[in-house]
């Protein structure tokens, strides 16, 4: 996991914390606001002939401080702490244990400087960037430790709803912390074909990257996003590309009866291997909702051509292919993943249980099927109990590449 030492590798991080040293002077509309999370999780796999379980805590805190009309810092810092280490593999350690990527340690998760214009907010230094739905770009939240990238951003509001958002990267802090030790690995999390061999289980990935990303909301039940995303990947080449798509969304509600849509398409070159073909991506979903309960059916579909894949490497990949972490593994053919949802929800209790059809692009593969299960309790606003079970069975065909497996985990958070 990143550490202070680690500093000396994102100049970005260490501008940010200078000028937060110069700016952070007494001023009298000043406003701190200190925030605290943990997160106790208990995890278990089932991958047939072993099983894996661990136990870890999270401990975060959070100081955003104003300290007058312009300038602005944020800082967090996280402590991870886990047991069971010789029951599972984390991606710092492996021990032919199945993967539970939460990785211990403690780091300095943020620490930026803002600035706010009259329409425009900039963050210089190491910060969480989520985007849209987080398929492209986001922070991994669901593991002890997040993915931040050391960035300089921009945000500029337009027209009355709108917005244009710009990022540079410099470097991404992964989830697998700065003591993981880069070596070419296949357990499932990451196969060889979504995280090259040059890069392996790299806690930090240099970057050269832009992202711009552009959301229009000026009618009304719509919402249309518009992205480029430039990814120069240093330390995973392959993975480096230029994905251009289109998002809308659309909600409305009827007589107590919501619809809700979005349909979304990106077209994608990878830069870094010869003769790339240019694939596409796309993602459907259509639900309806009466009071408590909300049901709905998506297509997600990453294409494939020439054995080269459509791939997300900054993306909150845990949210998406299943909850087992085993179908988005697959890249050089492609993957279809057809999902059934349904989503019931009455305080303070959420149930949200989905089914899953996996199938490849190219070369007609079943990879598939996954039932998810989600039980939320939220008590009181600072307590959350989550259980959360994903059940991946695979297809004859598949059994070698993705052998059957369960995971279960069960979280207790509070916030203060």
């Amino acid at each position: 996991m990143p550490t202070i030492g680690s500093f000396r590798r994102a100049p970005l991080l260490s501008l940010a914390l200078g000028l937060s040293l110069v700016v952070a002077r007494p001023a009298d509309a000043q406003e701190h606001d200190l925030h605290f999370e943990s997160r106790l999780r208990g995890a278990y796999v089932d991958a047939g002939s072993t099983d894996g379980r661990a136990t870890s805590l999270l401990l975060r805190f959070t100081l955003e401080s104003e300290w007058n009309g312009v300038f602005s810092t944020l800082a967090e810092i996280d402590h991870v702490s886990t047991g069971w280490r010789d029951d599972h593999s984390d991606g710092a350690r492996f021990n032919d244990m199945p993967l539970i990527p939460d990785v211990p340690g403690t780091e300095v998760n943020q620490a930026a400087l803002g600035l706010t214009f009259s329409q425009a907010e900039v963050l210089l230094g190491r910060q969480r960037i989520t985007l849209d739905n987080q398929r492209f770009v986001g922070s991994n939240g669901f593991w002890q430790n997040d993915q931040t990238f050391d960035a300089l951003s921009a945000s500029y509001e337009l027209f009355s709803g709108s917005r244009l958002y710009y990022a540079y990267i410099a470097n991404a802090n992964r989830i697998f912390g700065d003591d993981a030790d880069g070596q070419p690995r296949n357990d499932g999390y990451y196969s060889a074909g979504s995280d090259p061999g040059e890069s392996g289980f790299l806690g930090d990935h240099e970057h050269n990257s832009h992202l711009i990303n552009a959301h229009f909301n000026e009618w009304d039940f719509s919402d249309l996003g518009i992205y480029y995303y430039h990814i120069d990947n240093r330390d995973a080449e392959p993975d480096s590309n230029r994905s251009l798509g289109l998002r809308y969304s659309f909600e409305r509600r009827i007589a107590g009866l919501k619809w809700r849509s979005e349909i979304e398409g990106a077209l994608q070159k990878r830069m870094q291997i010869e003769d790339a073909p240019t694939n596409t991506y796309s993602r459907i979903e259509f639900a309806l909702a009466l009071h408590s309960l909300e049901v709905g059916l998506q297509q997600e579909r990453l294409g494939a051509s020439g054995g080269v894949g459509f791939v997300t490497p900054l993306a909150s990949a845990h949210d998406f292919q299943g909850w087992a972490d085993k179908a988005f593994a697959i890249d050089s053919k492609g993957m279809v993943d057809r999902a059934v949802k349904a989503s019931w929800r009455k305080s303070p209790l959420k149930i949200d249980a989905r089914y899953h059809f996996f199938e490849s692009v190219s070369g007609d593969v079943d990879w598939g099927r996954e039932f998810d299960l989600d039980l939320i309790v939220k008590l009181a606003r600072r307590h959350r109990i989550q259980l959360r079970y994903a059940n991946y069975q695979s297809a004859s065909q598949s059994r070698a590449a993705l052998p059957d497996e369960q995971r279960l985990y069960l979280d207790y958070s509070f916030e203060y």
